[in-house]
């Protein structure tokens, strides 16, 4: 089975965020990963359908809430 992926900079694209809220959310363990290479080149990886569900736990945890 092979699912997509995205890297930080594509995650920060499509939530027209920064890289650094996408690391500081894999940082802070609320958006889990995977990482792909050896050593200072190893670079991070989500899969689609952890990105589906940090969404839905956002959306659970702000649904209500008028920003």
């Amino acid at each position: 089975m092979h699912d997509e992926y995205y890297s930080v900079k594509e995650v920060a694209k499509i939530w027209k965020v920064t890289e650094s809220t996408v690391r500081k959310e894999i940082k802070e363990g609320r958006l889990k990963y995977i990482r792909v290479g050896i050593g200072e080149k190893s670079v991070y990886r989500i899969y689609q359908k952890e990105l589906d569900r940090y969404m839905a736990e956002q959306y659970e945890k702000n649904m209500g809430k008028v920003s």
